[in-house]
């Protein structure tokens, strides 16, 4: 499947849309820093799952579309595009894929 965003990651890199960071400044430009992604940020009470918009080329288990939870010492890196804040994790990040979940909300 084709990525859903016009990114590519690295080797085994997936992207999925970042949560809100509560601890980001604003500059007076709008522009929006992430005073760093931690797990936590990704943490849920129960499973809603993030979904895979992207997956580098030597991702061998997961793919576009996938819904994920990741290990919580993960620690992503992020980036802004479009005002959309995005994640970046290694597939060996990734613990759980629900593959059979078609609309994610």
């Amino acid at each position: 499947m084709t990525n859903l965003i016009p990114f590519t990651p690295f080797n085994n890199g997936i992207i999925i849309e970042s949560p809100k960071i509560e601890d980001e400044k604003v500059l007076s430009s709008g522009i929006a820093l992430p005073d760093g992604m931690k797990a936590s940020d990704f943490e849920q009470k129960e499973f809603k799952g993030y979904k895979v918009l992207a997956v580098g080329p030597t991702c061998t288990q997961i793919k576009v579309g996938d819904v994920v939870m990741f290990n919580s010492n993960a620690t992503p890196d992020g980036f802004m595009y479009n005002k959309v804040l995005y994640a970046v994790f290694r597939e060996h990040h990734v613990v759980v894929v629900n593959n059979s979940v078609e609309d994610i909300a």
